[in-house]
Protein backbone atom coordinates (compact mmCIF):
# COMPACT_ATOMS: atom_id res chain seq x y z
CA UNK A 1 0.00 0.00 0.00
CA UNK A 2 1.11 3.15 -0.77
CA UNK A 3 1.53 6.09 2.21
CA UNK A 4 -0.72 8.70 0.05
CA UNK A 5 -3.63 6.37 0.48
CA UNK A 6 -3.26 5.50 4.16
CA UNK A 7 -6.13 7.84 5.20
CA UNK A 8 -8.33 6.12 3.40
CA UNK A 9 -7.47 2.71 4.39
CA UNK A 10 -7.49 4.06 7.86
CA UNK A 11 -10.86 5.12 7.00
CA UNK A 12 -12.24 1.91 5.34
CA UNK A 13 -10.74 -0.24 7.79
CA UNK A 14 -12.40 1.53 11.11
CA UNK A 15 -15.21 1.89 8.92
CA UNK A 16 -15.71 -1.48 8.58
CA UNK A 17 -14.25 -2.87 11.76
CA UNK A 18 -16.40 -0.02 14.18
CA UNK A 19 -20.05 -0.42 12.07
CA UNK A 20 -20.52 3.47 12.85
CA UNK A 21 -22.45 5.81 10.76
CA UNK A 22 -19.96 8.19 8.31
CA UNK A 23 -21.06 11.50 10.77
CA UNK A 24 -19.61 9.48 13.32
CA UNK A 25 -16.63 8.19 12.00
CA UNK A 26 -15.88 11.44 10.53
CA UNK A 27 -15.95 13.15 14.25
CA UNK A 28 -13.31 10.65 15.75
CA UNK A 29 -9.93 13.10 16.86
CA UNK A 30 -6.59 11.97 16.84
CA UNK A 31 -6.75 12.52 20.69
CA UNK A 32 -9.64 10.06 21.05
CA UNK A 33 -7.25 7.12 19.22
CA UNK A 34 -4.21 7.81 21.04
CA UNK A 35 -3.38 8.82 25.14
CA UNK A 36 -1.45 11.31 26.89
CA UNK A 37 2.00 9.09 25.74
CA UNK A 38 1.29 8.76 21.84
CA UNK A 39 -0.37 5.34 22.73
CA UNK A 40 -2.78 3.52 20.64
CA UNK A 41 -5.63 3.40 23.40
CA UNK A 42 -7.67 -0.11 22.91
CA UNK A 43 -10.99 1.66 23.60
CA UNK A 44 -12.97 5.04 22.24
CA UNK A 45 -16.27 6.34 23.25
CA UNK A 46 -18.06 7.57 20.64
CA UNK A 47 -21.63 9.65 21.09
CA UNK A 48 -23.79 8.52 18.56
CA UNK A 49 -25.17 12.06 16.80
CA UNK A 50 -28.45 10.25 15.20
CA UNK A 51 -29.32 8.64 18.43
CA UNK A 52 -27.21 9.98 21.78
CA UNK A 53 -26.03 6.89 22.81
CA UNK A 54 -22.49 6.15 24.12
CA UNK A 55 -20.84 3.40 22.77
CA UNK A 56 -17.15 2.13 23.62
CA UNK A 57 -16.31 0.78 20.60
CA UNK A 58 -13.09 -2.10 21.10
CA UNK A 59 -9.63 -0.83 18.99
CA UNK A 60 -8.43 -4.40 17.11
CA UNK A 61 -5.07 -5.18 15.73
CA UNK A 62 -6.53 -4.65 12.38
CA UNK A 63 -7.17 -0.68 12.95
CA UNK A 64 -4.11 -0.67 15.53
CA UNK A 65 -1.77 -1.55 12.23
CA UNK A 66 -3.55 1.04 10.00
CA UNK A 67 -3.43 3.80 12.86
CA UNK A 68 0.20 3.08 12.85
CA UNK A 69 1.11 2.67 9.45
CA UNK A 70 -1.41 6.31 8.92
CA UNK A 71 0.74 7.95 11.39
CA UNK A 72 3.97 6.74 11.01
CA UNK A 73 5.65 9.63 9.37
CA UNK A 74 2.92 12.08 10.94
CA UNK A 75 3.05 14.27 13.70
CA UNK A 76 0.27 13.07 16.29
CA UNK A 77 -1.98 16.18 17.41
CA UNK A 78 -4.78 15.51 19.45
CA UNK A 79 -7.12 18.36 18.80
CA UNK A 80 -7.16 17.31 14.75
CA UNK A 81 -9.78 15.14 13.02
CA UNK A 82 -8.80 12.00 12.38
CA UNK A 83 -9.68 12.06 9.08
CA UNK A 84 -9.09 15.39 6.83
CA UNK A 85 -9.08 16.56 3.38
CA UNK A 86 -5.55 16.18 1.82
CA UNK A 87 -5.43 19.48 0.62
CA UNK A 88 -7.05 21.89 3.18
CA UNK A 89 -6.15 19.66 6.24
CA UNK A 90 -10.05 20.38 7.38
CA UNK A 91 -12.42 17.58 8.83
CA UNK A 92 -13.49 15.50 6.03
CA UNK A 93 -17.15 15.89 5.16
CA UNK A 94 -19.61 13.50 4.18
CA UNK A 95 -19.79 14.39 1.01
CA UNK A 96 -16.47 14.19 0.27
CA UNK A 97 -16.41 10.47 2.10
CA UNK A 98 -19.24 9.12 -0.27
CA UNK A 99 -16.74 10.56 -3.26
CA UNK A 100 -13.60 8.32 -1.97
CA UNK A 101 -16.12 5.33 -1.49
CA UNK A 102 -17.82 6.08 -5.43
CA UNK A 103 -14.18 6.22 -7.15
CA UNK A 104 -12.80 3.20 -5.04
CA UNK A 105 -15.84 1.30 -6.23
CA UNK A 106 -14.99 2.16 -9.94
CA UNK A 107 -11.66 0.55 -9.74
CA UNK A 108 -13.46 -2.48 -8.12
CA UNK A 109 -16.10 -2.95 -10.54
Amino acid sequence: MRAANSRDYLLFTMGINLALRASDLLSIKVGDVFDGRKEIVRYIWIKEKKTGKERKLFINSTIEEALLFHFRNKRIIRDNFLFTAKRSGEQLDRQALWELIKSGLRRWV
